[in-house]
């Protein structure tokens, strides 16, 4: 069974800091002038057990942190690409996106910081029911309860365009799920055969209880930051972890 490229997030997770390049990108210093519009562009596709797969018709949405309100909204095309202008009002957008499909857990990504310019290479992955079931499975987890959240991260050293992954980082979640690990070929293990992140640094918090969730990670040497994501029951949630 080929199981690894159902669970190597890391790009896709590197690709919400980071652009289509691979490198990292750098938390921007806010400009004086914030534009009264920026554009945020991607590609939404599917995790398979054959890879990546592009996905046309994926609904794509941006909505404010702070109540939800949607900004902006466009439907990928044949390549699964998509483009969206959202306002600024002259301040940081501090949102996140969502990407529906029929078929596909919907899946909100939350950058690693308030855009105040034009965020492109965002990256969506989406996955089956079953294809989340079975991470969950090789995990030795228990499997999805449509109640709870289920939440994706990766570990970075920093926001800059050096960031590389975290290994050895150990993650936080309260409330707490089935904290699991990417094994070293990229798939998640059990709570006893892995207890930090490997060098892919990811890490997922499976069944976690709905509702605002604080992530955390520790790791010696680094200061990394906590913050809280939105783990809505039955979707799926991807974010990052950095100091």
């Amino acid at each position: 069974m080929k199981t690894l490229p159902l669970f190597a997030l890391a790009s896709t997770l590197c690709l919400i800091a980071c652009g289509d390049d691979g490198g990292g990108m750098a938390m921007p210093d806010v400009p004086s002038n914030i534009p009264a519009m920026i554009t945020i562009s991607g590609v939404a596709s599917e995790i398979t057990t054959g890879g990546r797969q592009p996905q046309a018709g994926v609904a794509i949405t941006v909505h404010k942190v702070s109540d939800d309100s949607l900004q902006g909204m466009a439907t990928t095309d044949a390549n699964g690409a998509f483009s969206i202008t959202v306002p600024t009002n002259g301040a940081p957008v501090d949102g996140y996106l969502k990407a529906s499909k029929s078929g596909l857990k919907d899946t909100f990504l939350y950058p690693p910081f308030p855009l105040s310019s034009d965020f492109s290479g965002v990256t969506t992955l989406m996955l089956t029911p079953g294809t989340q079931g079975l991470a969950n499975m090789v995990g030795g987890a228990a499997q999805p309860d449509p109640t709870k959240g289920w939440i994706g991260l990766l570990v970075l050293d920093g926001p800059s365009t050096s960031a590389t992954p975290v290994m050895g980082a150990t993650i936080s979640a309260n409330p707490t799920g089935e904290i699991r690990y990417n094994g070293s070929a990229g798939i998640p293990q059990s709570a006893a055969q892995a207890m930090s992140t490997a060098a892919d640094g990811i890490a997922y918090v499976m069944n976690v209880p709905a509702g605002m969730v604080t992530i955390g990670a520790s790791k010696s040497g680094l200061n990394l930051k906590s913050h809280a994501v939105n783990a809505r029951a039955d979707k799926i949630t991807l974010t990052l972890i950095t100091p």
